[in-house]
């Protein structure tokens, strides 16, 4: 337990750490959630208004799985917690993983229309298909690339994402929403 109310650096008590433990553990009785349980996890959370049988959530599980081994720990599941509650370095780590696709150190404009289209037809309402949103979608990664893109290579690094959230913390926001 100390362990993990160190992870959590005091943000979380020990009751809703053990509540998040009792959680993750109904989801990953072995105590590592892989991409099936995490699919099952997801599913069992009931958030999402429309997914496809076959949907992986990957770019989600990107988020949780700090150390890219394919597996989600309980420590990386309270990283997670902790970043997208708090605003913190675990949410620019969250935010870039879930993004980052290839793994590859940088964002770029593919990616992010992989991961708002998804997150779009997962929450939305709308068709992603249609072309209205479509053009919306592409105008939003326009706006992004053009703000946090500093040295203009149609891509974004981690460090350029985090100077743009340490001078303007809503552009994490808006992009862990837009996830």
């Amino acid at each position: 337990m100390e362990d993990y109310k160190e992870t959590v650096k005091g943000k979380f008590n020990e009751r809703e750490i053990r509540q998040m433990h009792k959680l993750f553990m109904r989801a990953a009785p072995t105590g590592v959630m892989g991409p099936k349980e995490f699919k099952q996890y997801i599913e069992s959370l009931n958030i999402f208004k429309r997914a496809d049988v076959h949907e992986s959530y990957a770019q989600i599980f990107r988020g949780y799985d700090r150390d890219q081994d394919g597996l989600i720990t309980f420590k990386e599941y309270l990283l997670y917690q902790l970043g997208t509650i708090y605003n913190t370095e675990e949410l620019l780590d969250i935010v870039f993983a879930t993004y980052d696709q290839d793994r590859n150190g940088l964002i770029n404009r593919e990616e992010m229309i992989l991961v708002i289209t998804n997150a779009t037809r997962w929450v939305g309402d709308c068709d992603v298909e249609a072309k209205d949103v479509q053009a919306a979608i592409l105008d939003e990664v326009k706006r992004l690339l053009a703000f946090i893109d500093v040295d203009r290579d149609g891509s974004i690094s981690r460090e350029e994402l985090r100077v743009a959230s340490v001078k303007h913390p809503e552009v994490l926001e808006k992009m862990k929403n837009l996830a």
